[in-house]
């Protein structure tokens, strides 16, 4: 073959394809092929050749091609699918051959199956979206990882060059003026080395590379100081790399967990004012209309219905709303006396829940203690139920004649309901209370779930794995304490006293991704703040709640569900009157169960204002015994038909 080429650099790539045939890293097709540009001239080498390595000539060329299917000529949409990334290679695939593997590797490896991810470029779906935070630590590990890769793989150049010098100082004169490295400098790779004095010389690295390989006893010497004192360096470098990199993941750790705050917030603002909440119901009134239209049936029944699920979150809520409304600088103190009237009287009563200091004094001088006393209520609302009792019967002492109760009967009664017809004013004030409800609950949840975690398993749970990392500092504040520590910031928020990110951060280390809910808290309760007060002055806001104080001392605003038929024409008369008074704008059914706790609202049709009474009381009997029905089981959002 030497003689038939002629040229010894054709001959040394010949040579290198049969080492690859010799390592099976080519099959004896593959090799043929390979030869047949180098010793095709050469019919009688060639077909020795062939004959050599086993090559059947009764196969012609290109069958045998088709035979052995190449790793680019494999159509995989077309294999045997596992799952949605995994495809099977054909039959008639050969895999490379591999001189490293045990008899173990070809017991556990994988032969058959080959990742073959599959996406539409339709697809909204992302695999990989990552938040601005994960970038951020995924750079820190990005360059982390960059450094220790420099700094490795000059040290390994140092260790090689110094095994080299090592054994140049065991040969003679003679021996080291003839000593001379091949590609590889004295190591197992090309790569490595080259990669290492590349990166400290630059554009001038060739011909370091050659005097190593040429005079490596005059060489080596110079290269290794300057490795040495670049391997210095670098260790330094990292080092003060570390605190960086540290104080970063600490900062954006939790942060980069919680993947729905940031759209959360965005919408959330939205979602809370009056007008969204408007739209929400209108839209459920016009897709019934849509079904009663198209199925020509009759639909009943309210369009939200809404669960209580803790009395003591409304003795929260009241606390953080009433809290903010004392900071409202804009507003006289007599505004604040009646929102406050409002909230401590009207709307507790309303909930069948316990009264608040319906007192109208709130001037400045009262502002700390009055803020002590919603405090104390506030954590005290886990205390034992005598404890609760006490209290309750203390406010109701302190209740002022003018304000109209409940009469005992139906207040004490376990399947009292109240009923009020309302305005888009009153509807949006009780969902953005509800939705404020709401949310302390699932805080609360949280911290109750937390609590149960901790007392189960604080002597045998490992420390974190982001503490034991120094990603994170440990909480020194106890998790019984985390739901009353909440309230207090968020009076801090409301009072600007702590930075919103401060206080997310806060609400991170205390409740994890769960805490998003109450990034918007502050928004939520200027909101409703803002709605209490427009119910408290408004003057169609006032009428309504007339009408339905005087409804109230009629019976027709409420009472027992096992006496209600008896109030079915004074109900009735209460509709019929609100609807005059109501005749340009929205109206609304709601009512509110005792038992069970359920709030329903209903978006009535203005031009359908003739019930009849047996309607009216069918309706609210049924809807009596779906509360009924929730209280034996969990509580739950349902809709009452």
């Amino acid at each position: 073959v030497k003689k038939a080429l002629k040229s010894q650099e054709v001959y040394e790539n010949f040579l290198r394809c049969l080492v690859l045939y010799t390592e099976e890293t080519l099959h004896a097709t593959d090799i043929v092929h390979i030869v047949v540009h180098f010793i095709g001239k050469f019919p009688e080498l060639f077909a020795w050749f062939k004959n050599y390595v086993g090559y059947k000539d009764a196969v012609p060329t290109d069958q045998g091609r088709k035979n052995r299917v190449g790793e680019l000529e494999i159509n995989y949409a077309s294999c045997k699918r596992y799952g949605a990334s995994y495809r099977a290679h054909p039959p008639n695939y050969i895999p490379p051959k591999c001189m490293g593997r045990t008899e173990l590797c070809k017991q556990v490896l994988n032969d058959t199956w080959r990742s073959y991810p599959c996406w539409s470029e339709d697809s909204t779906f992302s695999g990989a979206k990552k938040t601005q935070y994960e970038e951020y630590i995924n750079k820190c590990d990005d360059e982390r990882f960059e450094l220790d890769v420099v700094i490795e793989t000059n040290l390994a150049c140092i260790k090689q060059l110094e095994a080299v010098q090592k054994k140049m100082g065991k040969l003679t004169p003679d021996e080291v003026a003839r000593f001379r490295l091949d590609n590889k400098l004295g190591g197992t790779s090309e790569v490595n080395g080259r990669k290492a004095i590349k990166r400290i010389y630059g554009d001038k690295h060739g011909g370091i590379i050659d005097g190593l390989k040429k005079s490596p006893q005059a060489v080596i010497p110079i290269v290794l100081k300057r490795l040495k004192s670049k391997d210095e360096e670098w260790c330094e470098a990292r080092r003060q790399f570390s605190k960086i990199w540290s104080e970063q993941c600490k900062k954006y750790h939790l942060k980069s967990l919680d993947h729905q705050s940031v759209t959360f917030k965005q919408t959330d603002i939205k979602s809370i004012r009056p007008k969204n909440l408007v739209t929400e119901i209108e839209t459920l009134y016009d897709e019934r209309m849509e079904q009663v239209t198209d199925h020509n049936k009759t639909i009943t029944g309210p369009h939200i219905t809404i669960t209580h699920k803790d009395h003591h979150i409304l003795e929260d809520a009241r606390a953080l709303i009433i809290h903010h409304l004392r900071r409202q600088s804009h507003l006289q103190n007599e505004e604040k006396a009646k929102v406050k009237l409002f909230l401590n009287g009207f709307l507790q009563d309303f909930f069948f829940a316990p009264r608040g200091d319906v007192s109208d004094d709130d001037h400045d001088t009262d502002e700390d203690s009055s803020e002590e006393d919603d405090e104390t209520r506030s954590r005290g609302s886990r205390a034992s139920s005598n404890k609760g009792g006490t209290r309750r019967s203390s406010r109701k002492a302190d209740r002022p004649a003018k304000s109209v109760k409940l009469t005992p009967g139906d207040s004490d009664a376990p399947d009292a309901y109240n009923l009020i017809f309302t305005n888009d004013q009153w509807y949006a004030f009780l969902r953005q209370h509800q939705i404020l409800c709401d949310r302390l609950f699932q805080i609360y949840t949280y911290n109750t779930a937390v609590v149960e975690q901790e007392l189960k398993d604080r002597k045998n749970r490992k420390e974190p794995i982001a503490q034991a990392i120094k990603m994170r500092q440990p909480n020194p504040m106890p998790v019984e304490h985390y739901y009353t520590h909440f309230l207090s910031l968020v009076k801090d928020l409301l009072d600007c006293n702590v930075e919103p990110a401060v206080y997310e951060d806060k609400l991170r280390e205390m409740f994890g991704v769960n805490s998003y809910i109450a990034f918007t808290l502050d928004k939520l309760i200027t909101n409703i703040v803002r709605q209490s007060h427009t119910l408290a002055t408004d003057t169609m806001c006032n009428q309504i709640k007339t009408s339905y104080l005087k409804q109230r001392a009629l019976g027709g605003a409420g009472g027992s569900l096992s006496t209600q038929n008896s109030r079915v024409s004074v109900e009735t008369n209460y509709l019929k009157d609100s609807e005059v008074l109501l005749s340009e704008h929205n109206l609304y059914k709601i009512y509110f169960y005792k038992q069970g706790s359920n709030l329903t609202i209903e978006l009535l049709d203005g031009e359908q204002t003739d019930e009849t009474e047996t309607e009216e009381a069918a309706r609210t009997e049924e809807a009596g015994r779906n509360t009924a029905t929730n209280e034996k089981g969990e509580s739950m959002d349902t809709s009452a038909s």
